[in-house]
């Protein structure tokens, strides 16, 4: 849910800028919303690094497209993406803050894309950072490093249902 106490300019989800028009969401933070949702009222702040300052780009959503075959099922959630278009495209020379997700080089070939991630390739996770452990609220956003998971691994072996589409990954620094 979007609101808290009836605040509705809250933080829902998080996205990432694939390009100016374009963010990539979870289809489960948009289909959870749809009874009352719409890309009418629908925003997006972009350059957010920290809560506590207001340094936002808010951007409108004109079209919401969910995966057509999401499913939120009792055996988990699948297909769980959704693109966001923005009626006004963000601009990356203005905001240090804003830019899009980096992607390999040769991302174009169809080949490149169904093996990727290779293990030799690091990865990057971003996420809301915590001050102190027990606070309520996100402070600032995180970057750190991942490393891929063999599928193998009994951990990753007990939450991956179809390898084909997901992948498991661990922090780099402390092999978790």
């Amino acid at each position: 849910d979007c609101q808290h106490k009836n605040e509705p300019n809250t933080h829902c989800c998080s996205g990432t800028i694939l390009t100016e028009s374009y963010i990539l969401t979870a289809a489960n933070c948009i289909d959870s919303l749809s009874s009352r949702l719409s890309s009418v009222n629908l925003t997006i702040a972009a350059g957010i690094y920290n809560r506590s300052k207001s340094n936002e780009v808010i951007r409108k959503v004109d079209q919401i497209v969910i995966h057509s075959k999401w499913i939120n099922g009792q055996h988990g959630r699948q297909h769980n993406i959704a693109l966001l278009h923005l009626s006004t495209p963000l601009d990356f020379t203005s905001d240090k803050y804003i830019a899009r997700i980096c992607r390999p080089i040769d991302f174009n070939s169809l080949k490149n894309v169904l093996e990727y991630p290779s293990s030799s390739i690091p990865l990057s996770g971003i996420a809301w950072e915590r001050k102190p452990i027990s606070a309520a609220t996100s402070i600032g956003v995180k970057q750190f490093e991942i490393s891929l998971m063999d599928y193998n691994d009994p951990i990753c072996y007990r939450l991956v249902s179809n390898i084909e589409q997901q992948f498991c990954t661990r922090l780099y620094h402390d092999n978790q």
